[in-house]
């Protein structure tokens, strides 16, 4: 990859000419998934105390569906005209 990021979900086949004509397949990549999102003690400074347990316990999951909502609505949706 081009860059310092690792991509969490892809949308395949990456040609708009297939997408259109036969369909595409959105893919999670699970093992991202769980190394970005997953069960790190260090507390996340923008989250109150209080709220610390709460966030850890839906960000992996929360994650998981805001890569799916992307892949599908961004790279999956439409025609190109």
């Amino acid at each position: 990859f081009g860059s310092s990021g690792v991509p969490a979900g892809i949308n395949i086949p990456n040609y708009d000419d297939l997408r259109q004509d036969v369909g595409f397949k959105n893919v999670s990549l699970g093992n991202v998934l769980s190394a970005s999102y997953g069960s790190g003690e260090k507390p996340v400074t923008f989250v109150a105390h209080d709220d610390q347990v709460l966030f850890k316990k839906f960000k992996g999951d929360s994650f998981e569906v805001q890569v799916g909502i992307h892949e599908l609505l961004g790279h999956g949706s439409g025609k190109l005209y």
